[in-house]
């Protein structure tokens, strides 16, 4: 098994002089994201919003999501690429568009719905707790519960969508089964490596965002490697 320190230096060398390319994949996710979100937006005027226009705009955002989250998916699969010296392009993002498109969303639906139940108590406090001062115990208590339980679903399915780049053929629920058994023994590696960006997010931060377009290739190829690390497939040096 690599150190976290090991597979962030091959993901550096792995992405040398392929950043432009990875970047433009990354930019495109959030152009056809915000370009396909920007109506809906519309929707929402304040107190005077009718009910109509907030279900419209939940399922939108709900569409919307799975739209984003099947383009990362292919996004993965560029990684998986580039990780393994293989042919890669930009319209890999949409890789999931052209092939078995059912599976992938089907897959990322999935893991909306687990992911949801860690935003469960953040939810609650958004929609019906009110921000008084007899509440903020309540609040602060609720918020750090769903940050915990966000990150424990996080880790412990971080790599189902590489399983199920990597097996066409075995059925969605049996990839969740197998990303859970590789993740076995291998959470506390996944959460150092999450730790070791906290300065990168902070950088981020300061550049008003615009950093993160460096940043996601850097951090996606890392956790690629990370998978193919755990699946024995590659060696760091």
């Amino acid at each position: 098994m690599n150190t976290c320190k090991q597979l962030k230096a091959a993901a550096r060398e792995n992405l040398m002089g392929k950043y432009r390319i990875t970047m433009g994949a990354f930019l495109i996710i959030m152009v056809v994201t915000m370009i396909i979100e920007l109506p809906f937006s519309r929707l929402i005027n304040g107190a005077a919003t009718p009910t109509s226009n907030y279900i419209l705009y939940y399922a939108a955002e709900f569409l919307i999501a799975i739209l984003a989250g099947v383009l990362q998916i292919g996004l993965f699969r560029m990684h998986l690429s580039i990780a393994r010296k293989k042919e890669f392009k930009v319209s890999d993002v949409f890789f999931c568009f052209r092939n078995h498109t059912d599976r992938y969303i089907i897959g990322y639906f999935i893991m909306f719905i687990i992911s949801t139940i860690g935003m469960a108590p953040a939810m609650y406090v958004y929609f019906f707790c009110d921000a008084t001062v007899e509440n903020v115990p309540l609040i602060i208590v609720l918020l750090l519960l769903s940050m915990v339980l966000s990150i424990g679903i996080s880790l412990v399915f971080a790599l189902v969508f590489y399983v199920m780049l990597d097996n066409e053929n075995v059925s969605v629920i049996h990839c969740f089964k197998i990303a859970v058994s590789l993740m076995k023994g291998n959470i506390g590696r996944l959460f150092r490596i999450y730790l070791s960006f906290i300065g990168m997010w902070i950088l981020v931060i300061l550049s008003f965002g615009i950093g993160y377009l460096w940043f996601e290739p850097y951090r996606i190829q890392t956790y690629t490697l990370f998978y193919l690390d755990i699946t024995h497939e590659k060696e760091m040096g």
